[in-house]
């Protein structure tokens, strides 16, 4: 129900077509504008050192 006229309801089905789609992509990396690339993230435990944290990281 999207709202009431005189107390009567008023469906969404009763005035539009409702079908699923697809769903939205999101989280589309790319580097320097030229194709995809794969993106990840680093989780810091709180209290590290943020540069040991990244040079470990990039050794990897």
């Amino acid at each position: 129900m999207i709202k009431t006229d005189h107390g009567i309801p008023i469906y969404l089905n009763q005035i539009a077509e409702i079908e699923y789609g697809k769903g939205l992509r999101v989280g589309g990396v790319t580097q320097d504008g030229n194709g995809e690339v794969v993106a990840g993230i680093v989780m810091m435990l709180k209290g590290a050192n943020s540069r040991e944290v990244s040079q470990r990281v990039h050794e990897k």
